[in-house]
């Protein structure tokens, strides 16, 4: 699998200076080097101190993130004054985990490979490494403010939703059916066997410690362990057509113009891969973005909403009627990556309770499509369909 191989800094450290590792080792000579190197610096101009400060506080549960307000001498106009800098988990379990995925190895080839070819508006990248023989990951971007995040408790606009979905359509309907050139962004099976396996040890722990709080997606979970268990869900999600997904449209992920400025950009590109039509981002902004009374509302007209935007791009032959079933089915992705997410990643110093927010609603979005009384019925077909195959493998 390409994405494996290491992928070494387009830019050499300073002379006797490693890419730094952690937030602490960013110091005014290294950022220096990094802006001169993206053409932001001239040779006469440096950066002549820096300020890190913590953000994604409640967000960036896959990585540390700081803002860094600069300083230049001389002072330098038309330089940045503040960036935003990515490093790896301190949380052991949690950079582990990304290492499984090659989810930092992902982000850093898609700043350098991909972004600019995505018709989605992203942060500008000065720097991107990553060295998975030493566990380096380093992103060095653009601070999008004043630009910023919808609320999390109040959830997308009816407007704002829309936005959204039609710039998502503008990417899904650019790569439709033309991913032969992104093959490193296909879900080969050993990561599919990794994530099978994480799923159905995470299921118990799951549903024993958080039942009560989340019983559909507790009894969608246990009800997907036997799909899941099978090669059905790899064969279904490799069926035709395909496209470019960003795979984790939560709210957080997502920056809005505001009036002071700004512009529309996604960040977070740690699960790029090739998706089936890319319903799995539509059905996260509608079933984690949204309130609940305003999805339950607006559903429908979303979903046409975004089908119109994809055939305004060209997309043929996609009707929506499949779009709503995809829309059902992409749920339960929904439930994957929440029991990965609540197995995994570190959740320790988010009191606002974003991951249970996220939860409560991908639970309520369960409960209103009816999942787990379809999987009940489909376990039934699936069961018939398995026993068939043993019975012809056998005749």
């Amino acid at each position: 699998m390409p994405i494996l191989t290491n992928v070494e800094t387009s830019m050499p450290p300073p002379q006797g200076m490693r890419v730094p590792a952690r937030p602490e080792e960013l110091d005014p000579v290294w950022l220096s080097a990094c802006l001169r190197h993206a053409g932001v610096l001239g040779e006469g101009e440096r950066v002549q101190a820096c300020e890190l400060q913590r953000v994604g506080e409640g967000g960036g549960f896959a990585g540390q993130i700081y803002r860094i307000a600069l300083r230049y001498e001389p002072a330098v106009a038309s330089a940045p004054a503040s960036l935003i800098a990515k490093f790896a988990s301190a949380h052991a379990p949690t950079r582990e985990m990304m290492g499984v995925f090659d989810a930092y190895a992902r982000e850093v080839r898609f700043y350098r490979e991909l972004a600019a070819e995505i018709g989605l508006g992203t942060p500008r990248c000065f720097f991107a490494h990553y060295d998975k023989a030493e566990e380096l990951f380093c992103l060095v971007l653009e601070d999008l403010a004043p630009a910023e995040t919808a609320p999390r408790e109040q959830g997308y606009s009816l407007e704002q939703a829309q936005l959204v979905l039609e710039q998502l359509a503008v990417m899904h309907a650019r790569f439709w059916n033309r991913v032969d050139q992104l093959q490193w962004l296909v879900l080969d099976d050993h990561l599919f066997a990794m994530v099978r396996e994480r799923f159905l040890t995470g299921v118990p722990r799951f549903v024993a410690r958080y039942g009560r709080d989340y019983p559909t997606l507790s009894r969608v979970a246990r009800r997907f362990e036997l799909f899941f268990a099978g090669d059905e869900v790899t064969a279904e999600s490799r069926r035709p057509p395909l496209t470019l997904a960003h795979n984790d449209m939560h709210i957080d992920n997502v920056f809005l113009p505001t009036a002071r400025g700004g512009r529309f950009a996604v960040v977070d590109w740690q699960s790029v891969a090739i998706s089936r039509q890319g319903t799995n981002d539509v059905a996260r902004v509608l079933c984690m973005s949204l309130r609940p009374e305003l999805r339950r509302r607006h559903t429908g007209a979303l979903l046409r909403h975004y089908h119109r935007a994809l055939e305004a791009h060209g997309v043929r032959g996609y009707s929506l009627p499949a779009l709503h079933y995809r829309y059902r089915q992409e749920l339960v992705a929904a439930v994957v990556i929440t029991i990965l997410a609540f197995d995994s990643l570190d959740f320790a110093g988010h009191e606002d309770d974003a991951p249970r927010l996220i939860a409560t609603r991908v639970d309520a979005a369960l409960a209103d499509g009816h999942v787990a009384p379809l999987l009940a019925v489909l376990s039934v077909w699936l069961r018939f369909r398995r026993w068939l195959r043993k019975l012809f493998a056998l005749g």
